[in-house]
């Protein structure tokens, strides 16, 4: 990937761009590695400063290999290197989430986003994933803390839904779905409310297969939930301006009084009934749709002025 890049700015610099696929093939190296391949990437990484510290003293025994100290100078080498590396990825994964930020509503890139907020946070969730287990020692905090950032993570998912295409943001809502249903699963392991020693074994067992055929069908389900309710809301936008355009021209009506955007990302994801292809070739917009979703951006500039 750093080879691809290179490359391509060595071409541009020089107007010496004559082939296309080095470019192409970096973009797909650079969303593999950083919109799916990150979470294993970090955990690589993590591997060398992942330590166990024992009690009194600044002796550390590396989690994955133990007959290693972290503490004497042939481990410190690969620890900084990793450390080092990790914020070098972190910087560069922001950096390319952070560029797939499009102001066309109807751009056609699978991963144009509206705001890069959503990326951002999605990135400090994918942190806390993987980082919990090396900064906190304790399994059951960790564990809770988990939860809840998975929880913050699907939420922004349903919340924010910043993808121009439905399909992604069902595919990352439903991603969303299997980590907050996979670490539900694992606080209940852990804590084992209410349960006695005497089935703890059982209870492990039954919550382990729960868990391994659960987390599929919660994740279909919870994409299939993004899907219904980004076609609920945009129906609901569409029927309250389709109703104020039978209504009297000399009727002095606000836009706000038309329907209640709470931000203007809710005006940029009603917006988005515009996005409709005409057959056979997908190239050429409906007109009419379009006019919909010009009639709601011109109402989002009139509630929200500044934004």
């Amino acid at each position: 990937v750093l080879g691809l890049a290179a490359y391509s700015v060595f071409a541009l610099r020089r107007h010496k761009n004559d082939y296309l696929w080095p470019m192409k093939a970096l973009a797909l190296g650079t969303m593999v590695m950083c919109q799916y391949g990150d979470l294993i990437f970090m955990n690589f990484l993590k591997v060398g400063f992942s330590c166990y510290m024992d009690a009194g003293s600044l002796t550390g025994y590396n989690k994955y290999f133990p007959a290693k100290e972290c503490t004497k100078m042939a481990q410190l080498i690969p620890l900084f290197l990793s450390v080092g590396t990790l914020f070098v990825f972190l910087f560069l994964n922001l950096l390319v989430n952070v560029s797939e930020t499009d102001v066309n509503v109807y751009s056609k890139r699978p991963f144009a986003v509206n705001h890069g907020g959503a990326e951002i946070w999605l990135i400090v969730f994918k942190f806390v994933y993987s980082m919990s287990s090396v900064a906190i020692p304790y399994r059951k905090v960790w564990s809770v803390l988990n939860f809840f950032a998975a929880y913050f993570h699907l939420y922004l998912a349903l919340r924010l839904t910043p993808h121009f295409l439905d399909w992604v943001n069902d595919a990352r809502a439903g991603i969303a779905g299997t980590a907050f249903y996979l670490t539900g699963m694992q606080v209940l392991l852990l804590f084992a409310p209410g349960v006695t020693s005497s089935v703890q074994t059982s209870y492990n067992e039954a919550i382990t297969w729960a868990m391994l055929a659960g987390f599929i069908p919660f994740g279909i389900l919870v994409a299939a939930f993004c899907q219904w309710r980004l076609d609920v809301y945009k129906q609901r936008v569409e029927e309250a301006f389709s109703s104020a355009a039978l209504m009297d021209p000399n009727t002095q009506l606000h836009p706000r009084d038309i329907f209640d955007f709470i931000t203007p990302l809710d005006v940029e994801i009603a917006a988005r009934v515009g996005r409709v292809w005409l057959p056979p070739y997908n190239r050429l917009l409906d007109k009419e749709c379009v006019s919909k979703a010009e009639n709601i951006a011109k109402a989002g500039i009139a509630v929200f002025p500044n934004d």
